[in-house]
C-alpha cells in the first residue's frame, strides 16, 4: 500500500509539472553540464591524477644529500681517537632531468585527456538518463490519458446497463481494460522514478529541476558526425591513447639514456688525535648490465601503446558508423508513424462508442491499436535522441591541469 501510494505521488509530481511547465524549462544539456560539474568521482579522479604528477615532478630532482660521520676509539687513548666526515651530494647526467620533465610534461597531457574523456563518458551517461526521463514523462501522460478514456467508458457502459443497452460482460470488459491502463501507468512511474534517482545519484547532491526537464531540440535539428572518422578524430579516449603513445615515446627516449653515468662530489674531513686531513671526493657510476633490458621493455611499450591507439581509433569509427545507420534505421520508423491521424482516430472512436456506432469490443480493439502506435512513436523517439546523444558532436575540452 506504502509503495502505491509513492507511485501515485510521482504520477501526479510528473503530470503536474507537464501541465504548469515553464517557458524556460531545463533542458538535457545543461542538466547533464551541471552533473559532470558536481559529480564527486570526477573530482576525486581529477585531485588523484594531480597528485601522481606532483609526486613525479618532486622525484624528478636531486637525491638527498648524504652526509656520515664515523668516529673511532684507540685501546689506552683518551676520548675520541680519530673520526671521519664524509659529505657528498649525487646526481645523474643532466640531460636526463630534462627527459625525465618532459615524461612528466607528456603525462600531464594524457591525465588531461583521460579527464575530459570521463566527463565525456558521464556527460553522455546523464544525457541518455535525460532523454529516459523526459520520455518516461511524456509516456506517463499518454497512458494518463488511456486510463481516463478508460474511466469515460466504464462509466459509460454501467449507464448502458441501466437502459438495457449493455451487458455485465461488457462492463467487465471495460472494468478490465482500465486495470490494464492503470497498470502500464504504475509500470511507467516506476521507471521514471528509477531514472530519476539515476540522475540525482549522478549529481552527488547537486539542485537539479528534473520536474521541468525537456528536449534541447526537435530531431531534425540534432547535430550529428558526417561521419565515423570524424567522430573519432574528436574523441577524447582517442586523444587520451594517442597521449599514451606520446608518454611511451618520452619514457622510450628515457630509457636510451639510460648509458649516461651518474656522478657524485664530496667533502672527506679525517681527524686524529690533533692533526686533520681535507680532501675532495669524485665518483661516477656506469649502468654496465641494465642497459639493453631497459632498452627493449620501453620499445615494446611504445609498440603496444601506439596498437592501442590505433585500436580505439577504429573501435570510436565502427561505434560511429554503426549509430549513424541505425539512426537512419530510427528515422525511417518514426516518419512512418503518424501522431496526428492516431490522434484524431482515438476521439472519433470515443464519439462513435458514445453513438452507438461501434461496439464496445470493436472500441477497444481500434483504440488498443492507436495507443501503441503512440507509445511506439515515443518509444522510438526515445532510441533516436540516446543513440544520437552516444556520438554527440559536444565534447570537452582538453586542457592541461
Amino acid at each position: 500500500m506504502k509503495t502505491n501510494l509513492i507511485i501515485y505521488l510521482t504520477l501526479a509530481a510528473a503530470m503536474a509539472a507537464s501541465a504548469f511547465r515553464p517557458a524556460n524549462a531545463a533542458g538535457v544539456h545543461a542538466t547533464a553540464l551541471r552533473i559532470v560539474e558536481s559529480n564527486l568521482g570526477i573530482r576525486s579522479q581529477e585531485a588523484a591524477l594531480e597528485a601522481d604528477l606532483l609526486d613525479r615532478k618532486a622525484d624528478n630532482t636531486l637525491p638527498p644529500l648524504e652526509v656520515e660521520y664515523s668516529p673511532f676509539f684507540r685501546s689506552g687513548a683518551t676520548g675520541l681517537a680519530s673520526s671521519e666526515l664524509v659529505v657528498s651530494q649525487g646526481f645523474d647526467f643532466p640531460t636526463r632531468y630534462a627527459m625525465q620533465s618532459d615524461v612528466t610534461n607528456k603525462m600531464r597531457d594524457r591525465s588531461a585527456a583521460s579527464m575530459a574523456s570521463l566527463r565525456r563518458d558521464l556527460y553522455v551517461e546523464a544525457s541518455q538518463l535525460g532523454i529516459t526521463l523526459v520520455y518516461g514523462r511524456r509516456k506517463m501522460e499518454v497512458l494518463q490519458r488511456r486510463l481516463s478514456d478508460a474511466d469515460s467508458v466504464v462509466a459509460l457502459t454501467r449507464r448502458l446497463i441501466d437502459h438495457k443497452a449493455a451487458t455485465a460482460l461488457d462492463l467487465n470488459r471495460a472494468i478490465l481494460a482500465r486495470g490494464d491502463a492503470e497498470r502500464e501507468l504504475i509500470e511507467a512511474g516506476l521507471e521514471y522514478s528509477d531514472a530519476e534517482s539515476s540522475l540525482r545519484r549522478l549529481a552527488c547532491g547537486a539542485d537539479l529541476d528534473l520536474d521541468n526537464l525537456e528536449y534541447d531540440s526537435e530531431v531534425d535539428d540534432i547535430a550529428l558526425p558526417a561521419s565515423g572518422g570524424e567522430f573519432a578524430a574528436e574523441s577524447p579516449a582517442v586523444a587520451t591513447a594517442q597521449r599514451e603513445v606520446e608518454v611511451a615515446a618520452a619514457e622510450r627516449r628515457v630509457a636510451a639514456s639510460s648509458w649516461l653515468p651518474s656522478f657524485s662530489i664530496g667533502y672527506r674531513r679525517n681527524t686524529e688525535l690533533q692533526e686533520s686531513a681535507d680532501g675532495f671526493l669524485v665518483g661516477i657510476s656506469l649502468p654496465l648490465y641494465s642497459i639493453g633490458k631497459k632498452g627493449k621493455g620501453a620499445r615494446a611499450r611504445e609498440a603496444a601503446a601506439s596498437l592501442a591507439a590505433d585500436d580505439a581509433r577504429l573501435q570510436k569509427e565502427f561505434e560511429a558508423e554503426g549509430a549513424l545507420r541505425n539512426l537512419a534505421t530510427l528515422r525511417r520508423a518514426m516518419a512512418a508513424c503518424d501522431v496526428a491521424t492516431a490522434e484524431e482516430s482515438i476521439r472519433l472512436c470515443a464519439e462513435a462508442l458514445r453513438l452507438g456506432s461501434i461496439t464496445l469490443t470493436e472500441y477497444f480493439s481500434q483504440t488498443e491499436s492507436l495507443y501503441s502506435r503512440l507509445l511506439d512513436r515515443l518509444r522510438l523517439e526515445h532510441d533516436y535522441r540516446r543513440l544520437a546523444a552516444s556520438i554527440s558532436e559536444y565534447n570537452f575540452t582538453i586542457d592541461s591541469p
